[in-house]
């Protein structure tokens, strides 16, 4: 992409200044480099060389390339009936030179550069079919030129029943144009093609006869495993200059990227917004997901321009799954970083079927246990993924899965599975697959994301067209966890059905469910995203649709029937999803007093200190009231409440409802809030100092137990702390928040550091 380059002598010193430069972005296949004089007088000069010479001297300056390139005007586009342009860029007696084509399946590969034989641009180019350009920059005599630049010229049909020119939408438009080449197939090659993307303006339209907001080269294939049969295909677009380069733009209002995936919804979705409207979802729990937008396409395969036998459908921008800082944003792994903590992330792994060009596997116990489907890593490719980053990832995996097997094995006595697993991301991932009834959950388009020193994550979500009652059918029914036929055992497969028997992942689960329903999943919010997604695609995209893919035609009457039938579906289900589990207590407050009545067949078991009523595990906490009648309060009272059901509970259900408080609660004692479990203090005099030692164990709300140890500040110099700004000990929770003064909280994986720490300092080894 351009950067500073320098031959540098031992010792630091250049060798020589001229072998020191910022060069610009390379092409591929060509060098940048200094000249080699090959002519007395000629001196040395510095720029692209046409041909390059590894292993021998540069050619002299008549290899170098111009650094004129030719422009175009009008630039790239469409146009109807005819159109002339005009080349320009040549200075002084350079001259310009050209190729032209006419769209055919040969085409597909790209024209040629010119060369000095090629036709000499003297005047404008008419053009009146469809054409491709590439021109370059010659000088007089024709032994060098510039690097060839491209445009493509679209036209497009204006009268008769095919015509596109006065075609316009209220959704954004894009037309893709292969030169020709055909319908694409699923072949995994990159095919050259162009593409023009038109936004509504301030009409509310968008218009094919306007000038396009963006036109640029680019290679798309055939995207998807199953949907890549579909007639109705979806396509991975890759966005270059006619150089060929990678070529980063903003697409439909949606932030710069080089790579876009293009879904065509296709039978199963006829509304066209289940991938958006889960992926809104996803956005708004606080869990990134792809950006999306709704248009409309033509996919012109064609030799003879553009009409309207090219309309493709409504589509669905997306945002590729990829490590970006607009993207999945993790820490950048290099090849180069083999050791901690660099190696220990960011890689994307996925569940589906194998590719060739990704590193995958399955674990020892068989997951995933569907089809062909293995764990690979999405991010690095292969090419890039050196061995040990290889063992990293898959150990790292290995280890998750073996502790999580662990702890089911002793009863979640520990929950060491914890170390390796971010427990809130899995749980909205669960939460959200349940709650859309996607019959592919967890088993394949299944992503995975661990970024540098952190924990697995589950996510981001993707691929939601057999969901939400869709036209698969086995997902119709709004009641039951899982669907029919082979849809996925939603509490039972895989990792989720081991994390599924700890209780305190359900109970947790609970807690986020019956909280996330009074506010992101509330009916309400469920079903006003699905009428703003829904009022960009309009009844009028929706038929012409149909008209093109009569499978995409809705089977609830019309359009509006459609969006009815998934929010109706959405919100039945929810509803059902609330009656699997105990209810929440209520709280009414009149300004005096706080009134907490208990669900319907339940208790009310509630807390004045600012404490859990549960325990971990699930048993009743000890400073826990309980009360089978509503119970009045002081509306300053510092109160915890759940619902507590003494009926044996239904799996996945728990007897614990999700806790409510009162205006005047303190915050929860909740996992990051630990449980003092053993203290031990020893101080002594050494060399003149005085020096404290206090050891704590500390269990969490999930069950953890952690040793802590507290110094004072004249062992920074052991290495064991940073520097405090003043004399007090502190005490921190793990996120550098202070919870406590006179201490300093840190965490040791193994007691005997605690240990060794001590004797180091000259004290008696701490015990119990």
């Amino acid at each position: 992409d351009g950067e500073y380059l320098g031959l540098i002598k031992p010792g630091g010193t250049a060798i020589a200044s001229e072998y020191a430069a910022t060069y610009p972005p390379q092409v591929t296949d060509m060098s940048y480099g200094a000249t080699q004089p090959t002519a007395e007088g000629e001196t040395s000069a510095t720029g692209y060389l046409r041909t390059a010479t590894p292993g021998a001297a540069n050619p002299g300056n008549a290899g170098l390339v111009l650094a004129e390139r030719v422009t175009f005007s009008p630039s790239a586009g469409v146009f109807n009936g005819t159109t002339a342009v005009a080349l320009s860029g040549a200075t002084g007696t350079q001259k310009i030179r050209y190729v032209v084509a006419a769209p055919s399946a040969s085409l597909g590969a790209g024209l040629p550069d010119p060369t000095a034989d090629s036709q000499l641009y003297t005047a404008p180019i008419a053009l009146v079919a469809p054409t491709v350009i590439r021109a370059a920059v010659f000088s007089a005599d024709g032994t060098r030129s510039g690097l060839a630049a491209s445009a493509q010229y679209l036209q497009v049909s204006d009268n008769g029943a095919g015509q596109a020119y006065w075609f316009e939408s209220n959704l954004p438009l894009l037309v893709l144009d292969d030169h020709g080449l055909g319908p694409l197939v699923k072949d995994e090659v990159d095919h050259p093609a162009w593409l023009y993307a038109w936004t509504p303006g301030s009409d509310g339209a968008a218009h094919v006869r306007n000038a396009p907001d963006l036109v640029t080269s680019l290679t798309m294939t055939v995207h998807g495993f199953s949907s890549a049969d579909f007639p109705k295909k979806s396509f991975k677009l890759e966005l270059t200059t006619d150089l060929g380069r990678s070529n980063p733009q903003a697409l439909l209002g949606l932030p710069a990227a080089d790579t876009w995936i293009l879904i065509g919804p296709w039978q199963f979705d006829r509304s066209f917004i289940r991938n958006a409207y889960v992926y809104a979802l996803s956005n708004q729990l606080g869990r990134w997901a792809p950006r999306t937008r709704l248009t409309e396409v033509f996919f012109n395969t064609n030799t003879y321009g553009l009409d309207q036998s090219a309309y493709a459908g409504v589509y669905v921008l997306t945002d590729q799954i990829a490590v970006a800082p607009q993207r999945v944003n993790l820490a950048s792994l290099a090849p180069s970083d083999t050791t901690e903590p660099a190696i220990t992330g960011g890689y994307i792994l996925r569940i589906d079927p194998p590719q060739a060009d990704k590193y995958s596997w399955r674990t020892a116990r068989g997951f995933p246990d569907f089809m062909t489907c293995v764990v690979m890593v999405e991010e690095p490719k292969l090419d890039k993924l050196p061995a040990v980053q290889r063992d990293y990832i898959r150990g790292y995996v290995q280890k998750f899965e073996n502790a999580l097997q662990a702890d089911a094995a002793v009863g979640w006595v520990t929950r060491t599975y914890l170390d390796y697993l971010d427990r809130p991301s899995w749980i909205d991932h669960h939460l959200l697959n349940v709650l859309v009834k996607n019959i592919d959950a967890f088993r394949r388009s299944m992503y995975f994301t661990k970024d540098r020193g952190g924990k697995l994550v589950a996510g981001p979500v993707w691929d939601y067209d057999r969901s939400l009652g869709s036209h698969d059918g086995r997902d119709a029914d709004w009641s039951g966890w899982n669907g029919t036929g082979d849809a996925v055992d939603a509490w039972n497969f895989g990792w989720w059905g081991v994390l599924a028997r700890d209780p305190d992942y359900r109970q947790a689960w609970i807690d986020r469910w019956q909280a996330l329903r009074r506010r992101e999943l509330s009916d309400s919010n469920l079903t006003e995203l699905a009428d703003a997604l829904a009022a960009r695609v309009g009844p009028i995209a929706a038929e012409r649709d149909a008209n093109r893919w009569p499978e995409d035609r809705s089977g609830y009457g019309d359009y509006q029937g459609e969006i009815d039938h998934l929010k109706d579906w959405v919100t039945r289900r929810a509803t059902w999803i609330d009656g699997q589990f105990v209810a929440a207590p209520t709280i009414v407050d009149d300004g005096t007093n706080l009134l907490l009545t208990p669900a319907a067949g339940a208790q009310l078991a509630y807390t004045t200190d600012g404490s859990d009523p549960r325990l971990v595990g699930g048993g009743l906490a000890g400073t826990a009231l309980i009360a089978s009648a509503p119970v009045t309060l002081p509306r300053s009272a510092n109160v915890y409440a759940r619902s507590f059901a003494t009926a044996a509970p239904v799996f996945p259900g728990t007897p614990w409802s999700s806790v409510v408080a009162g205006p005047g609660a303190s915050p929860l004692a909740d996992s990051q809030q630990s449980r003092l479990v053993n203290l031990s203090v020893r101080s002594t005099v050494r060399g003149g100092e005085n020096i404290l030692i206090a050891a704590m164990v500390v269990r969490d709300s999930n069950g953890k137990e952690f040793l802590a140890r507290a110094i004072g500040p004249s062992l920074i110099n052991y290495g064991v702390t940073q520097p405090l700004a003043d004399p007090l000990l502190r005490l921190v929770n793990a996120s550098g928040t202070e919870v406590g003064r006179n201490l300093c909280w840190t965490t040791c994986a193994d007691p005997a550091q605690l240990v060794a720490l001590a004797t180091a300092v000259g004290a008696f080894p701490l015990s119990t």
